[in-house]
């Protein structure tokens, strides 16, 4: 791992953390209501984000960045994670979570796992 790398690699893991824990409060902690408000809230700060032609939703997005929109959402609505220590954090760029090494990915999935028991994978 280069330098570069290495000194971007905390804030690059605090965002693969959003969407590993996004996905798993998503996917486990709420309700189809809360999901179908998470989601309308999510596709509205993409449509923000993006040009009046572009029809992207959420569903058609790569799943790590789907994830870090719901997270976001889910942190917007207020809706609670159940995670001691954790914080929801605001993510400039969800794109780029895309782009991260996967050893980084694997990295923070272990933290998880060690951390809070979660076994979440993307």
């Amino acid at each position: 791992m280069g330098l570069l790398t290495f000194l971007f690699a905390g804030k690059r893991m605090e965002e693969i953390k959003m969407a590993l824990v996004g996905k798993h409060v998503f996917d486990n902690l709420i309700n189809a209501d809360q999901k179908e408000q998470v989601i309308v809230h999510a596709n509205e700060r993409l449509k923000e984000g993006s040009s009046p032609s572009d029809n992207r939703t959420m569903d058609d997005m790569d799943l790590r960045v789907r994830y870090v929109f719901l997270a976001l959402a889910m942190a917007e609505i207020g809706i609670d994670h159940g995670l001691k220590g954790f914080q929801w954090t605001y993510i400039s760029n969800p794109f780029m979570v895309q782009t991260y090494d996967e050893r980084l990915w694997d990295a923070t999935t272990d933290m998880l796992k060690k951390k809070y028991s979660l076994d979440i994978d993307l």
